[in-house]
């Protein structure tokens, strides 16, 4: 096959397949300043993930600049903060910080009763309140592959 036979897919197509195929989605995305928190970028991921599932947990993570990026700088929080509303405007249920100083961000809440599910430290688990994928506040079933 040459390179002016093969078939383009786009990102946004990949995950249309996979959650077709009932594949377990997750996307995560690096707000690196100047290139994609702007412009409406965030906006526009924002609202084509939802329109493909409201419950894909989005993963924000704070940019570091290192090596050929070192010239950037890194994310700052307010743009975390801006971001995950930028998902739940789109409603988007489950979205999370990575690489920020803030707990609240890498908690999983419940969407019908806002009660805290899982929660994170900045690399690890701390605790699973979940029991057979259900919450143990309000019952509800939640989005997930549980173990």
């Amino acid at each position: 096959m040459t390179n002016s036979e093969r078939i383009f897919i786009s990102p946004l197509e990949t995950l249309e397949i996979l959650l077709e195929l009932g594949v377990w989605v997750e996307v995560s995305t690096p707000l690196i300043p100047g290139v994609n928190t702007a412009g409406g970028e965030l906006e526009k991921i924002a609202k084509a993930l939802a329109g493909l599932q409201v419950d894909i947990p989005w993963h924000l993570v704070r940019f570091v600049p290192e090596h050929r990026m070192s010239g950037l700088s890194p994310t700052a929080p307010e743009t975390l903060r801006r971001a995950i509303q930028i998902g739940r405007d789109a409603g988007l249920r489950f979205i999370y910080t990575e690489r920020l100083l803030d707990e609240a961000g890498r908690q999983t809440l419940c969407p019908h009763c806002r009660s805290p599910l899982v929660e994170r430290r900045l690399y690890g688990l701390v605790e699973d309140r979940t029991r057979n994928g259900q919450c143990p506040n309000c019952g509800a079933s939640l989005p997930c592959v549980w173990r």
